[in-house]
């Protein structure tokens, strides 16, 4: 809910279903783990958090293209070198 909220720039509703996300992390699949990245994005801001979220992400499924779409994030944002 908090991805579609952001698409829909609602930033307020995203960051209220990222956090509500993160707080039930507990009973959720690894694959999950993206949910933590969304978290740090749009619930607290920590945007280095949510990098290193992203990259484990990447590298635990490769083929999976929503740790590729939420790094764009960090490009747009000016951190072209790292991501």
């Amino acid at each position: 809910m908090s991805d579609l909220y952001n698409g829909l720039v609602q930033g307020g509703l995203a960051a209220q279903y990222a956090r509500k996300a993160y707080a039930l992390r507990e009973k959720v699949s690894e694959r999950s783990v993206r949910h933590r990245g969304i978290y740090y994005l749009f619930g607290t801001g920590e945007l280095e958090k949510a990098a290193t979220t992203y990259e484990l992400y990447q590298q635990t499924y490769p083929r999976d293209y929503q740790p590729y779409r939420n790094l764009d994030s960090f490009s747009a944002a000016g951190d072209w070198e790292k991501h």
